[in-house]
């Protein structure tokens, strides 16, 4: 018996993807750090869209249609520009390439960016071991000068 798959693949192509990699290149990102993956599209069950995720911070970039028409593309990516992730629609693929770029930039930014957060708990928790209870809080030895 023949079984025929009824499951559709919407990808870049090689040069588009290529592209993407000299643009991260470009931004001084390893691109070993990426990875391609397949993933189900949101709105089409039977279309698998590929992602290109950033593997140490989870963020990525597919390329999806559009439910209003399934001749319109959407570009998705996280980190957008004022919010977590950004989803614009797209008349053809190179777009879609266009909306990669600026999702590399965005990828540099937030990578630069200080998690200023993060370091106020880091400093809170070298207070807190600091003044702990017990902690050897003698001066310096005229060694420890």
């Amino acid at each position: 018996m023949l079984y025929v798959s009824l499951v559709e693949r919407l990808e870049l192509n090689r040069q588009q993807r290529n592209d993407l990699s000299a643009t991260i290149v470009h931004h001084g990102i390893d691109p070993s750090e990426f990875k391609w993956q397949p993933r189900g599209s949101r709105i089409f069950p039977e279309l698998i869209v590929t992602a290109l995720i950033h593997l140490p911070t989870g963020s990525y970039f597919l390329l999806d249609r559009s439910s209003n028409l399934r001749q319109i593309y959407v570009a998705e990516f996280s980190p957008g520009a004022n919010s977590n992730v950004d989803r614009n629609q797209c008349h053809d693929v190179l777009e879609v390439v266009d909306w990669g770029f600026r999702w590399v930039e965005l990828l540099r930014r937030d990578l630069d960016t200080p998690d200023l957060w993060a370091e106020v708990s880091k400093r809170k928790e070298l207070f807190e071991r600091a003044t702990a209870q017990g902690a050897d809080n003698t001066p310096f030895t005229q060694d420890e000068v």
